[in-house]
């Protein structure tokens, strides 16, 4: 998958000249300023910024969890099915 914005921005690209412009999307996106803990304080910390090679590892493996993305196929296929039906009522 992506490993930075760039690549991130070149799929992006490519989306846009197969599908145009105006075509409708879903996006989840995650950088390292996501990536924080709270301290004892209940301060958000971030790690990120002092050891930036922890946001490729961290963000990588929550990249290839593949359960995050079945459940994201799971909703879109439950909505697509939804929706569907809803536009064939409305067509009758």
């Amino acid at each position: 998958m992506h490993t930075t914005l760039k690549d991130l921005q070149d799929s992006v690209n490519n989306l846009i000249q197969h599908l145009g412009e105006e075509s409708p999307c879903a996006a989840w996106i995650y950088t390292p300023e996501d990536c924080y803990r709270w301290d004892e304080n209940d301060d958000q910390v971030y790690p990120c910024e002092k050891h930036p090679e922890l946001a490729k590892h961290i963000l990588a493996k929550v990249n290839n969890i593949d359960h995050i993305h079945e459940v994201i196929q799971d909703c879109v296929e439950d909505i697509t099915e939804e929706q569907y039906m809803l536009l064939q009522q409305e067509l009758v």
